[in-house]
């Protein structure tokens, strides 16, 4: 770590009380003075960059004295680009920000305006805009990261100019203090012709800011165009940090200026946001604000290669093994053994890394594409990184496109509110409600839903089938489910439903259906002939869905349970059957949990009653509704 600028000067070069004249002895110090013999006194001094007569001094005012503390170089991660129009690359500039892990991020030229510029509204980020009123184009930007805390700073003598400045604030990393960055977006446009008044303005705000705060971390960046900067290093003290073209025509157009660029490495050259003119620049400390924003998953890629060779080695495959096995827990065992266990060895598992906040329909190509980008544009080779900028912008339109159809388009009709939360993600137009106890760890958090799920089922106990007075041993044999059965009920699974997480992929299990139909046929039938459920396929995954928005509640959660593929399939014949036998025992006003029946039938029902009963004349009517707490939950299986 460094400390911050500390000088210690002695005034005149002497000590304080010694005797400045042509005799070298200490002369006495008068009565009634304090003080003492030869002591130094040591003076904490500020280095003014202000200019006195074009000559830069170090000053020794009362104003310059200041205390000396000890600080460390962790500064946030920025990113500086020109748009050329922000509204057509929102995407495109949200992968560039997580890919670099950028704290904060100042685009000039958004061409937003206030009904626009909620499509940047980034779950992740917070943006604050100074947007054109009078005529298209323009404006300014400033997006921090959630971690990071941003003010604007009101400044009144601006209105003309477009210029944003903001107060960065984040936590050291050598201590718990807040510190803060003060950082002013500008942009000169080319027809512009009032250099000295923003110069002024410039200048005007930084001795604001410096009132406020002596030890202030300034940045100035933005697009300059033509406009002289020399002012800004010789008279204001900063440093410009780019010394690489940023404009297409090999132009210095962007640039940056700080007070303190010994906290800053040399600045990145970064490939231009679409088809932007003007390159992306980032600015990397000397010590990052640590993060913890990424998580590892391993996902199964399911490729069309590893779909062959899946399918060569089960199309002759013989199942005797499990046909032969006398239990149905040990024909269950050796079944999944072996489907699992093929299945790991023709679709190998992969790490990903991904951003927490990423955007559901982010993939890894895309990752891999950016990377690649900025590899071409590094290596001067034209050609291919526009075909690999082409490339990003068609493979952004078609994830989003695919997220669209597979996850949203079924959710129209069938779920509108949930649709339309779909879209809202889709767009960037507002976060996602997410589920918060507070107080607590995300791995406390899920205990504590698992412990509060578990205490309602244990609520009752263990059901004893022999105690039931409609449990008898069964005089015939139970009904037996053909191979040709099965694969018919395979082939109507729904792939986009959920599957457990140990399940094989459901269109995967629909492309052999016919293969795997005879060993789960004679799975289903010995389980029959023993009356006994496979163990395996009693795990379920749960799924905490709320059930309110902005849930911090257990009780506010309703439970979904995944249960293996294969069970669902086993228990579809069940259902069928139970239903057949009591579907004229069930009430004729039983509306829930039957099929082409709904609550919406019910209402329909409720109210035709209700009118009827109120035919009559004077007549009044009581109604009473009873809801069952965790009425599902409670069910005593």
């Amino acid at each position: 770590m460094t400390k911050e600028l500390h000088i210690q000067v002695e005034v005149n070069n002497r000590p304080a009380c010694m005797h400045t004249g042509s005799d070298s002895r200490p002369r006495k110090r008068p009565r009634r003075k304090r003080g003492g013999v030869k002591l130094r006194r040591k003076i904490d001094t500020r280095v003014t960059f202000r200019s006195v007569g074009n000559k830069v001094t170090q000053g020794r005012n009362i104003g310059n004295l200041i205390p000396c503390i000890t600080g460390d170089l962790a500064a946030p991660t920025i990113m500086y680009t020109n748009a050329w129009s922000l509204k057509n690359k929102a995407d495109e500039f949200h992968c560039t920000l997580k890919k670099h892990n950028v704290d904060v991020a100042i685009v000039t030229e958004t061409w937003l305006t206030e009904e626009t510029q909620g499509i940047v509204n980034f779950c992740d980020y917070k943006g604050v805009f100074k947007n054109r009123t009078d005529k298209i184009g323009g404006g300014v930007a400033c997006f921090a990261a959630d971690h990071l805390e941003i003010h604007p700073i009101v400044t009144h003598t601006d209105c003309k100019f477009e210029c944003l400045w903001s107060k960065i604030s984040y936590r050291s990393t050598q201590n718990s203090k807040t510190r803060s960055i003060y950082i002013g977006a500008i942009y000169y446009p080319p027809s512009a012709n009032y250099p000295n008044q923003l110069l002024e303005h410039v200048g005007n705000v930084i001795d604001s800011i410096y009132g406020m705060d002596r030890l202030a971390n300034i940045i100035v960046l933005g697009d300059f165009n033509h406009l002289n900067t020399t002012y800004m290093q010789s008279e204001l003290g900063m440093e410009q940090m780019i010394d690489f073209p940023t404009h297409r025509k090999n132009n210095i157009l962007d640039k940056v200026f700080m007070n303190r660029p010994e906290r800053y490495s040399k600045a990145t050259k970064l490939a231009p946001l679409g088809r932007s003119d003007h390159c992306c620049i980032l600015l990397k400390p000397i010590h990052v604000i640590p993060t913890s924003n990424y998580t590892t998953c391993t996902i199964q890629p399911y490729r069309n290669s590893s779909v062959r060779s899946f399918g060569s080695w089960i199309t002759a495959h013989d199942w005797c093994h499990v046909l032969d096995s006398e239990s149905t827990s040990v024909k269950t065992n050796e079944f999944l053994t072996v489907l699992n266990g093929k299945f790991a060895d023709f679709f190998p598992v992969k790490s990903i890394c991904h951003k927490k906040t990423d955007k559901p329909w982010m993939t890894p190509r895309i990752k891999r594409l950016i990377v690649e980008r900025q590899l071409a544009f590094s290596s001067n080779h034209t050609q291919q990184w526009r075909r690999i900028r082409n490339s990003i912008q068609r493979a952004i339109t078609h994830a989003k496109e695919k997220f669209y159809a597979t996850s949203l388009k079924c959710l129209k009709s069938n779920s509108p509110a949930r649709w339309h939360k779909g879209i809202v993600n889709l767009c960037n137009l507002k976060k996602k409600d997410t589920f918060n106890i507070p107080g607590l760890s995300t791995q406390a958090a899920v205990e504590v839903i698992n412990q509060h799920f578990a205490t309602i089922c244990s609520e009752l106990s263990a059901l004893d089938i022999t105690k039931l007075p409609s449990y008898l041993p069964a005089s015939e044999p139970p009904p037996v489910i053909y191979p040709g059965q099965v694969k018919s009920a395979i082939d109507k699974l729904n792939i986009q439903k959920a599957g457990h997480p140990e399940d094989l992929p459901i269109r995967l299990i629909k492309e052999f259906s016919f293969e795997l139909s005879y060993p789960l046929a004679d799975i289903f039938n010995s389980s029959l002939n023993e009356g006994n459920f496979p163990e395996q396929w009693k795990k379920a995954t749960i799924i905490p869905v709320p059930k309110v928005p902005d849930a911090n509640n257990c009780n506010d959660l309703r439970p979904i349970s995944l249960t293996p593929i294969f069970s669902r399939i086993f228990e579809s014949f069940l259902a069928e059957w139970v239903t057949n036998d009591i579907k004229d025992s069930l009430d004729s006003k039983q509306f829930g949990c039957r099929r082409g029946s709904s609550t919406s039938h019910y209402l329909v029902d409720l109210i035709n009653s209700v009118v009827s009963d109120l035919e009559g004349g004077s007549k009044y009517l009581n109604l009473c509704a009873v809801d069952f707490t965790k009425a599902f939950d409670r069910v005593d299986h």
